[in-house]
């Protein structure tokens, strides 16, 4: 278990550090934004693929790389969240590099670029169902190491909707991530022998 910080930066320190340790598996359980009109505050979002626009990982390889999450420890997060009761979806997550502008928030100064927000449009009416700042970073960096990844994450607030408090459910949503992480040992260990 490890906490990373806020956003891609700081992701991929602790990444970088824990592959030289020889992680083989990581998780990210988190908050993020409701996007999709089918997710409401509370849910869970179970990310198979992000949409990369947090540009922090174009120091590590081009934007068309994919951000995609491992096969099993998205069954195993599915099977977990609906074991205990939570609504969840499953879908592409936003990753954006900054917290106002990069979700289409007026900053101080207002909307800096209008671009932006027609991004973000255009991303939800693709698919997006919750936005973050952090979880493409997993993604990709999982790849490039051999280290599968994944993500559970709850909707804290709603984007499109206006609702929430930002930071929900963060107990529940831990331990039903431990219990995917329990499921995939299983699977694991059942595939082996």
């Amino acid at each position: 278990v490890v906490y990373a910080g806020s956003g891609a930066y700081s992701v991929t320190t602790a990444i970088d550090e824990l592959a030289r340790l020889g992680i083989k598996v990581m998780v990210r359980y988190a908050n993020s934004g409701g996007l999709s009109d089918e997710v409401n505050v509370g849910d869970y979002c179970v990310t198979t693929g992000c949409i990369r626009n947090e540009r922090v990982l174009l120091d590590y390889i081009p934007a068309e790389y994919p951000a995609i999450a491992d096969r099993h420890l998205v069954d195993a997060m599915l099977a977990a969240s609906q074991e205990a009761g939570f609504p969840t979806h499953e879908g592409l997550t936003l990753t954006v590099s900054s917290f106002y502008p990069g979700s289409g928030f007026p900053t101080p100064r207002g909307v800096m670029d209008e671009e932006v927000l027609r991004k973000v449009q255009l991303f939800i009416r693709s698919g997006a169902m919750n936005i973050d700042g952090e979880t493409s970073t997993l993604m990709v960096l999982g790849q490039l190491y051999g280290i599968r990844a994944g993500a559970l994450l709850t909707v804290g607030n709603h984007l499109t909707k206006g609702e929430g408090d930002y930071i929900t459910g963060q107990d529940d949503l831990v331990r039903t991530g431990l219990e995917a992480l329990l499921k995939d040992k299983l699977r694991t260990e059942n595939d082996a022998v």
